[in-house]
């Protein structure tokens, strides 16, 4: 999933972060004018040293643990508490209310899952994708195209670019489609085809992986990996 666009980086300030311990150096960006599509991004540290892209990780947690993550034998919140963004918070590498995990993680706009990328100093790379997932008794199985769309982060040179996707799939032929769009586009950057299989996807082989999320797969995300580059993304059905 190659790199397609220049991020535009517009600093605002967001009323949710108060004064909450964050870095006055830090720059919060906003990738797109959309309060719904809102990305922050955090980077004043050029210093970062290269880390080996590696580790894909699905969950089934409860709804309730959906903004916490395991790493390194310790429980970590994803998104600060009280802070409210609806795509992505990304930090590129700074300290943002203390925080100074280089990540990128979905926001408030999916209420099933919760996926991203994380990239610890000296540590493998993860992409994650996280929730409750749907009982395999409680998946559709109808014979028909159901529409799911959504966003995507690829991290790729030590850098997060956001875009979007449009998802197909048909439970009852079991398979699944996606597109992927740089954000502002509506040219088709990668598409990945695969199958379903219970409650869970893979395409491309195997270079994607993911679940469906709450009830009857109200929700899906999932992890692409391809060589040095990692994809998160996700989508709602509409």
């Amino acid at each position: 999933m190659k790199k397609t666009l220049l991020v535009i980086a517009i600093s605002t300030v967001l009323t949710a972060c108060g004064s909450g311990g964050s870095n006055s150096n830090n720059k919060v960006v906003d990738t797109k004018k959309d309060t719904q599509t809102t990305n922050p991004i955090v980077n004043n540290d050029t210093t970062k040293k290269d880390t080996t892209l590696k580790g894909v990780v699905l969950k089934d947690i409860s709804k309730a643990d959906i903004n916490k993550f395991e790493l390194n034998g310790k429980t970590i919140m994803l998104m600060p508490n009280g802070f409210n963004v609806a795509r992505f918070l990304t930090n590129s590498g700074g300290s943002f209310n203390g925080d100074t995990l280089t990540k990128s993680v979905s926001g408030t706009k999916y209420a099933e899952t919760r996926f991203g990328i994380l990239a610890p100093d000296n540590a493998d790379v993860i992409g994650f994708s996280q929730g409750k997932v749907t009982a395999v008794k409680d998946m559709p199985t109808k014979n028909a195209v159901v529409k799911y769309l959504g966003d995507f982060v690829v991290y790729e040179n030590k850098e997060f670019e956001t875009g979007t996707v449009d998802i197909d799939v048909n439970f009852g032929l079991k398979n699944i489609k996606i597109d992927a769009f740089a954000d502002g586009s509506d040219k088709v950057i990668k598409t990945a085809k695969g199958t379903i299989s219970g409650n869970q996807f893979t395409v491309d082989s195997g270079k994607g992986k993911g679940q469906f999320y709450g009830s009857k797969a109200a929700e899906l995300s999932g992890v692409y990996k391809d060589g040095d580059i990692v994809a998160s993304f996700g989508a709602k059905k509409q």
